[in-house]
């Protein structure tokens, strides 16, 4: 009995002990380190916005030590007196080889960290997190591959078109809004529309280079870019073919007038005294453009200095026609044999859709000119939304884009297998004498140099066939 109680009295002394070192090393301030990779971190003298959010994170939680990991210079190919960065997935790769991939990075192509081996599965580890659980299904969707979660949303932008509102007041014409239809926002464009010989003109639109892959699913609320449904490509559907024809329609020299993308460089600087399709809208001279949402903080920066084009231009984002939004999102991959996996998640969380890390990127912004946020809270949750906005107050039909619920992603290279094959490099076959990939055959029904009829089944079995290949490689 007296052999017994000691032996118990040595376990609780034991465990009082453990608990006690435990409590002194908390106590002594022992830091964990963590890894982190980026390409959007500038410099360490400019000290931007994302730099920024690192040094703050540390702040916040002291116990937590993030080191950056910068990617190397090396000389450029194409002229070997000057450096440039290194390829980003070489980058990771010579990490990986020597075991010691950083424990968070970005990624564009969250399959590539997959088959690559790099990326460490969080599904558990976010289980909890009630926060994650506020990320829209489609978004959290597009991270799931085979039932793992691989990829965590950092930032999530829009495709659509901007709105130059001072145009459309000072024409007389109503400014054209969210949800409305293709067609009338081309007539939208056409109305305030001016040709000049004195560089003096408006130029209606910048209609955009993906319209024929994005107008299937304007058409078909079934389909979603590149005629993409969830399982399988449809490029030899009527919706596809429609798009193809509406493009011919829009495309074409008699409406220089209208879309700056179809003028010549001789006409955009006679009308408007500009030399590319894209500097009307920056002059000041372009009532609505095509672009990603990620411009929303330069441009409304600019639309406030009497220096810029844009100024007084009254801007706002009213994404796609329709009742479709189209996506692209840039993720977070916990790197994979982190030995601090809840400490990656957190910063992860802090960086990207966490309520305490976008709340404090506002109030960065509020402290220094020289921030702006191009991108709006990943997380359903109205209080940090209206924070948002309150800054962009012309954004009154971004709004309405925000809360579509109907989601495409136009990044599908992040996150269906073969999907560059499938739209660019695969092999298509055989087109008159020459050997086509299905990027060329692309390209070829665009310009009117094939007859869709006679190549439509062909090029969507192809690209199915590559998407079917890639899925199977990566299940096994």
């Amino acid at each position: 009995m007296k052999k017994t109680l000691k032996v118990l009295l040595s376990l609780v002394l034991v465990t009082a002990m453990a608990v006690f070192v435990a409590a002194c090393k908390k106590d002594t301030g022992e830091k964990v380190t963590i890894t982190y990779a980026a390409w959007d971190l500038g410099t360490v003298e400019n000290m931007n916005l994302e730099r920024k959010m690192v040094e703050e994170f540390t702040l916040k939680y002291p116990n937590i030590n993030v080191q950056i990991v910068e990617r190397p210079k090396i000389p450029d190919p194409n002229n070997p007196e000057n450096q440039v960065d290194q390829n980003w997935d070489d980058f990771l790769g010579a990490k990986a080889s020597a075991q010691n991939l950083p424990d968070v990075f970005m990624h564009a192509e969250i399959l590539k960290t997959v088959e690559m081996g790099w990326a460490e599965d969080v599904k558990d580890l976010v289980a909890a997190d009630d926060e994650f659980d506020k990320i829209s299904p489609d978004l959290l969707n597009s991270t799931l591959f085979d039932g793992a979660l691989y990829g965590i949303p950092l930032k999530a932008y829009y495709f659509g078109y901007y709105v130059n509102n001072k145009i459309f007041e000072d024409a007389g014409v109503e400014a054209p809004k969210a949800g409305i239809s293709f067609d009338d926002l081309l007539a939208k464009a056409q109305a305030v529309s001016e040709t000049s010989t004195d560089g003096t003109g408006i130029s209606g639109m910048r209609v955009g280079p993906d319209m024929q892959f994005w107008y299937p699913a304007y058409l078909n609320n079934d389909l979603g870019y590149y005629t993409w449904d969830g399982t399988q490509y449809n490029l030899d559907s009527t919706e596809y073919k429609n798009a193809l024809t509406k493009r011919a329609s829009i495309f074409t020299e008699t409406n220089s007038a209208y879309y700056s993308d179809v003028a010549t460089s001789e006409f955009l600087q006679q009308n408007y005294g500009v030399d590319n399709e894209f500097a009307a809208w920056d002059a000041g001279k372009q009532a609505i453009r095509w672009e990603a949402s990620w411009m929303i903080g330069e441009w409304l920066t600019n639309q406030n200095d009497p220096d810029k084009g844009l100024y007084q231009a009254d801007i706002d984002f009213i994404g796609m026609p329709g009742d479709k939004q189209m996506m692209v999102v840039d993720y977070l991959v916990i790197g994979k044999g982190t030995e601090h996996p809840e400490e990656a998640l957190l910063f992860a969380k802090w960086m990207g859709f966490g309520i305490d890390g976008y709340t404090r990127r506002l109030e960065l912004v509020e402290e220094n000119d020289n921030y702006n946020i191009n991108f709006t809270p990943i997380v359903n949750d109205q209080t940090l939304l209206d924070k948002y906005l309150v800054k962009y107050p012309t954004l009154v039909e971004f709004r309405k884009v925000i809360a579509t619920s109907d989601i495409m992603f136009e990044s599908l290279a992040k996150t269906v297998p073969g999907y560059v094959l499938s739209r660019w490099n695969g092999q298509y076959g055989q087109l008159g004498n020459e050997t086509a990939t299905i990027g060329q055959a692309h390209d070829m029904l665009r310009d009117g140099l094939v007859n869709f009829d006679d190549i439509a089944e062909q090029l969507n079995e192809r690209a199915n066939f590559f998407y079917t290949q890639a899925k199977e490689q990566l299940l096994d």
